[in-house]
């Protein structure tokens, strides 16, 4: 079933402009013909997508849903002209790309440096935060590939697909004098009287060191510092004799100042990249998947870093 892209700028325009009549005049066209356009495209997709009130029109559950596609199509029209540019210039871009705190530690800078090798003219846009404010700029089509642990995060809408990057270990970061930091492995029990740097709530990496503790039958502990700034949980590591969680992604940098020794019985943790789906993917976005993946290689011996002595 074809639907005609003016009847989505139409209802993009009321949503927009509050009311049938404004929409109708941003456009350059009487009223009548924006409510046909909008009712040939009702009745294509048998349902309504406006309620009509005296103080303009909102959206139906089933307009919500055409309006986000309307957002999109919209989006990717305007940055066509910007695309061809970058073409003409023998650029690759530009890519925008979002990404959680841990993986913008060591995976996303590294791959970029790659991508740049390769391709010295590629650019980019990277916006690092927390996936509960990164999947709806997804949504809207303001970042291209959301880089985040997958496994953690809820299955993907009906509009977006998964695509597997790794699966990484997980650590507990210790100061390097520490009694356990020669250990072949620890066990979060024997923690329990440590001070720790933890996550706070709001991201994948606090629900997936909730579910360790969860997992170990050791409750949350007390005496902690909560900060989602995961480069000050290393800092405290090391300066204030404190432990953390600490993902493989975090140590692809190199030299690190704390030990990292595998956590028992700790699952992997899955890492992506989430896309909008029955959108092409941007050949930029698709040679940066494959240098993640290249860099993800390092995941399996990331903690054979140039440890600190003590």
């Amino acid at each position: 079933m074809k639907v005609d892209p003016r009847h989505l700028a139409a209802v993009l325009a009321v949503v927009r402009h509050g009311t049938f009549s404004r929409a109708a005049e941003a456009l350059g066209i009487g009223q009548p013909a924006l409510s046909k356009s909008i009712a040939l495209l009702e009745r294509r997709l048998g349902t309504q997508l406006f309620d009509r009130t005296p103080r303009g029109s909102t959206l139906t559950a089933a307009g919500q849903i055409v309006a986000l596609q309307a957002e999109n199509l919209d989006f990717l029209l305007q940055r066509l002209p910007e695309q061809i540019a970058a073409l003409r210039e023998q650029l690759h871009g530009p890519l925008r790309i979002g990404a959680t705190p841990s993986l913008m530690l060591g995976l996303v800078p590294q791959a970029l440096v790659r991508m740049l090798h390769v391709y010295p003219g590629f650019t980019a846009n990277i916006k690092e935060d927390l996936e509960s404010v990164l999947e709806p700029a997804l949504h809207r089509g303001e970042i291209d590939l959301l880089i985040a642990p997958l496994g953690v995060l809820a299955p993907p809408a009906a509009d977006l697909v998964d695509l597997w990057i790794a699966d990484e270990p997980i650590f507990v970061a210790l100061p390097p004098g520490h009694r356990l930091a020669r250990a072949a492995e620890v066990h979060l029990a024997e923690l329990k009287d440590e001070a720790w740097v933890l996550p706070t709530e709001g991201g994948s990496f606090y629900d997936m060191v909730a579910s360790l503790f969860v997992a170990s039958g050791m409750p949350w502990p007390v005496n902690a510092i909560g900060t989602n700034r995961l480069h000050i949980h290393e800092r405290l590591v090391a300066v204030n004799g404190r432990v953390a969680i600490l993902s493989a992604a975090q140590l692809l940098g190199g030299v690190t100042t704390v030990r990292a020794v595998p956590l028992a019985g700790a699952p992997r943790r899955a890492l992506g990249a989430r896309r909008r789906a029955g959108i092409g993917l941007h050949p930029a976005a698709a040679q940066f998947i494959g240098h993640l993946k290249e860099v993800a290689a390092g995941l399996e011996t990331a903690n054979a870093v140039q440890w600190p002595d003590g």
